[in-house]
């Protein structure tokens, strides 16, 4: 299969990186955009689609926010699955101790805390959002604007990689990186911290496979229940809304990555190429 020359790949990952931070930028525009015209009184924070009179916005804010549940409850699983497959073989503690000599101990452990003080917020929200001082609404609302503005520019980086799978070819492969689960749809985005080029590094057994499935499907029917206003057992309802406040851990993890490797958060997305070598696309 004929593949693309360096410069072209260059050419397509710059391409790339613009859409993704520019699609991230517009999402943070129009929320300057509301505030600067409405104010930041707390109930706007659950009305931004009234105060810009669009029900567009206000279904992108839904389709965000169960984009990032749906993707981070697959993610969950799997880190749970893989952690316990290593404590089984022995190997848990020197996987973390592989990590933060990768990312550093500064990085790990100032992320870990900034995630486990969000995190402590975030459940503070489930338990009792209307008991929350207007500091923590704010905390809280800019979270949401950071996963939004995440899920915007992946979705952006997972659309011109698709396209460039099509061009090239490839698009059979393309998709059985997400029938397998060794692609997602947040790994497309500027987000993304690893070097793998948007592969998990292993796929993992038919039964893990089948667990993400499935708890993908099971995700997707609670966004469409509450979506549209169906009654969600409260279990259910719960989980759902922790992988979104798992979702504002992420992002403080990722900030103190990025205020600590600033170059690689501004380059990541043009470092790397949509396909790896062998011609599989990746993100």
């Amino acid at each position: 299969m004929d593949q693309c020359s360096a410069k072209a790949c260059e050419n397509q990952c710059s391409a790339k990186a613009c859409i993704g931070w520019a699609t991230f930028a517009l999402i943070w525009l129009v929320e300057v955009w509301i505030h600067a015209r409405c104010g930041f009184q707390a109930e706007l924070f659950e009305q931004e689609g009234a105060c810009l009179d669009s029900a567009g916005w206000a279904f992108w804010l839904e389709f965000g926010e169960g984009v990032c549940r749906t993707g981070m409850m697959v993610m969950l699983l799997g880190l749970v699955w893989d952690s316990t497959a290593l404590a089984i073989r022995g190997e848990l503690s020197k996987h973390v101790a592989d990590v933060i000599d990768d990312s550093g101990k500064v990085v790990f452990w100032g992320g870990w805390s900034s995630a486990i003080l969000v995190l402590a917020l975030g459940l503070w929200s489930v338990c009792d959002e209307e008991g929350l001082p207007f500091w923590a609404l704010l905390i809280c609302h800019l979270a949401d604007i950071f996963c939004h503005a995440f899920v915007a520019s992946s979705l952006a980086g997972l659309i011109f990689d698709f396209g460039v799978a099509i061009k090239l070819g490839q698009t059979c492969a393309f998709l059985y990186n997400f029938l397998r689960c060794s692609d997602s749809i947040e790994g497309h985005g500027v987000q993304d911290m690893g070097d793998g080029g948007g592969q998990n590094g292993t796929t993992g057994s038919f039964w893990k496979v089948l667990s993400m499935w499935g708890v993908f499907f099971l995700a997707v029917w609670i966004w469409n229940a509450q979506y549209w206003g169906m009654t969600v057992p409260f279990v259910l309802d719960v989980i759902f809304r922790v992988a979104g406040v798992a979702c504002w851990g992420c992002i403080a993890w990722w900030m103190v990555w990025a205020v600590m490797h600033p170059r690689r958060a501004v380059t990541r997305m043009s470092s790397r190429q949509s396909m790896t070598d062998s011609g599989t696309p990746t993100r």
